[in-house]
C-alpha cells in the first residue's frame, strides 16, 4: 500500500500537490515549484507513495518536529478518492511512524471545510484537539492520534 518515496517521485508528488482541489485545502493556497517540495533526503521528512495494484495514487508526508511527534498530510489523485484508500494509507503511515520511527503522537492539520480529510483522519482514530485561526483568517483544526501503550 505505501512505498518509500524516491527522488524520481518528486514530479509525481508535485503533480498531486498542485491539483486545484489540493491547493485549495493546503497551507499555502498556491501551486508549488519543484524546489519548494521537501526533499526526500531531508531527514525531518518521511514520504511515502500510495501504491496499489501497480499504480501510484498519491502520497503521504510526515514531518518530524521532534523525536516524539510528527505532523502528517495526505493527497490522492481524483480517481483514488472515495474508496477507503486514504484512510488505509493514513493508518499504515501512522503504524510506520509509531513502530519504525518511534513517534509517540501524530498530528494532522486540516483546514475547516475539508470534510473529506476530517472523515478519513477520524476513521483512522484521530480526534480533534484544537482549532486555531491562521494569519490569513482561516480556521485550522489540529487532530491528534497517540500511540497506544
Amino acid at each position: 500500500m505505501l512505498r518509500p518515496a524516491l527522488e524520481n517521485d518528486l514530479k509525481f508528488i508535485l503533480g498531486i500537490r498542485n491539483l486545484p482541489e489540493v491547493v485549495q485545502v493546503s497551507n499555502r493556497k498556491r501551486s508549488l515549484a519543484l524546489e519548494e517540495l521537501p526533499c526526500v533526503s531531508d531527514s525531518s521528512y518521511v514520504m511515502w507513495i500510495v501504491h496499489e495494484e501497480g499504480q501510484d495514487y498519491g502520497y503521504v508526508m510526515a514531518h518530524r518536529e521532534d523525536s516524539a511527534q510528527a505532523t502528517i498530510s495526505i493527497a490522492l489523485s481524483k480517481n483514488a478518492r472515495g474508496k477507503g484508500l486514504g484512510t488505509r494509507s493514513i493508518q499504515d503511515a501512522c503504524s510506520l511512524l509509531f513502530v519504525d520511527q518511534g513517534v509517540c503522537e501524530v498530528l494532522a492539520e486540516i483546514y475547516k471545510g475539508n470534510s473529506v480529510s476530517e472523515r478519513a483522519f477520524e476513521k483512522s482514530g484521530f480526534t480533534l484537539r484544537e482549532v486555531i485561526t491562521t494569519q490569513d483568517g482561516r480556521e485550522k483544526q489540529i487532530f491528534a492520534l497517540r500511540r497506544s501503550s
